[in-house]
C-alpha cells in the first residue's frame, strides 16, 4: 500500500513573531510510520517536523515534506493526491481550526456599527504589532481537510483521529458520530487527552458502519500504530 502519514501541528501567524498553534508532535506520526515501513508499505510523512531516525530516513519506501499553516498543509496534501494514488491516509496531524485574518485595537471596536466598520478597522501586520495597545484577534475558520480525502480520491481509505478533554459517553457517541458524517472517514481513533501520558496512549478504534461498538483497543502509541496498519492491511 502507498499510504500518507500526517503529524504534528499547525502554526497560523499573528504577525512576524508571533503565533497560534496546535499543541500535538510527531511522535505517534513517527511511529505510525515505522509500523508501516516493517510491513514494506511506501510510506508518504506530511508533518510540521522532520523524522530524523537513520533507519526510517534511508529507507527506500519512505518519503517526508515539511509544513507549516493550514495553507501549505492543505495544498501539500492535495498536490500529493493528484500526483499519487493514495492507498490510505491517517491523520494524526492537529490542523488549526483557524487562520488570523488580524487584529482590531481593543479602543476601536466602540465605533463598530456593522460588518463594513469592522472591515474597515481590521489590521494585519507582516512585522510586528505594537504593545502599546490591547487587540482583538480576528480568525476566520477553516476547511476541514479531513473531509477532502474522498473527495480527492472516493477509493482511499481514511483514518481519522477525535481527541476529546474528560468526555463521557454522550459527548464520545455525538463526536465520532459528527466525524464520520462531516468527513466520511472509514476509521476513527478515538483518545482522551486525561488518557495520554509519556508512557499511555490509551485509545478506541470505531469502524464506520457500526460507532456503537469499538473494533480495537489500545493502551500505547505503538499499539496504535501496529494496530492501525494491520486494520489497514485487512480492508485492502
Amino acid at each position: 500500500m502507498k499510504i500518507l502519514i500526517t503529524a504534528g501541528c499547525t502554526k497560523e501567524k499573528i504577525d512576524g513573531v508571533r503565533s497560534i498553534t496546535t499543541i500535538p508532535s510527531i511522535e505517534l506520526g513517527q511511529k505510525l510510520v515505522s509500523s508501516a515501513l516493517k510491513k514494506n508499505h511506501e510510506v508518504i510523512f506530511v508533518a510540521s517536523s522532520l523524522i530524523t531516525d537513520k533507519e526510517i530516513v534511508e529507507n527506500k519506501n519512505f518519503k517526508q515534506l515539511l509544513v507549516t499553516d493550514f495553507k501549505s498543509t492543505h495544498d501539500c496534501l492535495q498536490k500529493l493526491f493528484t500526483l499519487n494514488k493514495i492507498d490510505a491516509v491517517i491523520q494524526t496531524m492537529a490542523i488549526s481550526d483557524f487562520v488570523v485574518s488580524g487584529f482590531i485595537n481593543k479602543d476601536d471596536i466602540y465605533e463598530i456599527k456593522n460588518n463594513n466598520d469592522f472591515k474597515k478597522l481590521i489590521k494585519q501586520n507582516p512585522n510586528k504589532i505594537s504593545s502599546n495597545n490591547d487587540i482583538l484577534i480576528s480568525m476566520t475558520k477553516t476547511p476541514k481537510i479531513l473531509s477532502m480525502f474522498k473527495k480527492w480520491n472516493p477509493e482511499t481509505k481514511v483514518v481519522g483521529f477525535k481527541l476529546l478533554v474528560n468526555a463521557i459517553d454522550s459527548e464520545i457517541k455525538a463526536a465520532i458520530t459528527k466525524q464520520k458524517n462531516d468527513s466520511n472517514v472509514d476509521y476513527i481513533v478515538f483518545n482522551d487527552l486525561k488518557n495520554i501520558t509519556d508512557t499511555k496512549h490509551i485509545a478506541h478504534l470505531y469502524f464506520k458502519d457500526d460507532l456503537e461498538n469499538y473494533i480495537s483497543f489500545y493502551k500505547t502509541k505503538k499499539e496504535i500504530a501496529d494496530g492501525l496498519i494491520k486494520t489497514l492491511e485487512r480492508k485492502n
